[in-house]
């Protein structure tokens, strides 16, 4: 099975927008605190898919258009298309910040809720188009390890306090084999200390039945628990 360098990070922005589209869903616009609160959170995330793009067309795209320029340019273009439609988002943002009545606070609520569920039907399908021709290309001209070192690159480039959350996120949203595969990676290619510090993370994000079922295809349970 070939290494898929959008898998972890795609499937931690579906789980973060799926939450926040709900969040937006369930916000009582004329709540002040409520409001101020759940804006905050799609701001967040908002700002994760730009960073998201800016890393992709920082360290993935050069990757791909060295072999093939017209797809490297065609998704270049859907990265312009969901930060113009990230942008209408906030635009409705800012005519909620100027709503003086209740009428016009639902109203421009709702512009804000399905501005939002734009960007989240539009990105679903750039990822798995993504996952599926970006993919292809990387898999046709680049060894794992290669593609691992580019990946590698990325995260070295992400603050700490972004990367510890979409970490937290990426738990929540892989499945335990993938979690595994993930650990193991680390374990091998990582100093000790990043990969106890991942453990505590999982421990802390995971049900507790999954956690033991992680540790115990890790060989972490018992005498060997971390």
């Amino acid at each position: 099975m070939r290494y898929n360098i959008f898998n972890s990070i795609h499937k931690a922005l579906r789980a973060i927008s799926y939450d926040t589209a709900l969040d937006i869903q369930q916000t009582n616009f004329l709540d002040e605190p409520e409001t101020k609160s759940a804006i905050e959170n799609l701001d967040q995330t908002l700002a994760l898919l730009d960073l998201h793009i800016e890393h992709e067309g920082g360290y993935i795209h050069p990757l791909v258009e060295k072999y093939n320029i017209d797809i490297d340019r065609r998704f270049r273009e859907q990265h312009i298309e969901s930060k113009f439609l990230a942008q209408r988002v906030r635009s409705a943002v800012d005519d909620l910040k100027y709503a003086t009545n209740q009428e016009n606070r639902i109203k421009i609520g709702k512009s804000v809720s399905e501005a939002f569920e734009t960007v989240l039907a539009f990105n679903l399908t750039l990822f798995n188009k993504e996952e599926h021709i970006m993919n292809e290309i990387l898999w046709n001209n680049y060894r794992d390890v290669e593609i691992m070192a580019v990946e590698q690159q990325i995260i070295a480039s992400v603050p700490q306090d972004i990367l510890e959350f979409e970490t937290r996120w990426i738990f929540r949203s892989l499945n335990n084999f993938e979690i595994r595969e993930w650990l193991l990676g680390v374990r091998h290619s990582a100093p000790d200390y990043l990969f106890q510090s991942l453990i505590a993370i999982a421990e802390q994000e995971l049900p507790a039945l999954r956690f033991e079922k992680l540790l115990y295809s890790l060989s972490l349970t018992g005498s060997n628990a971390y």
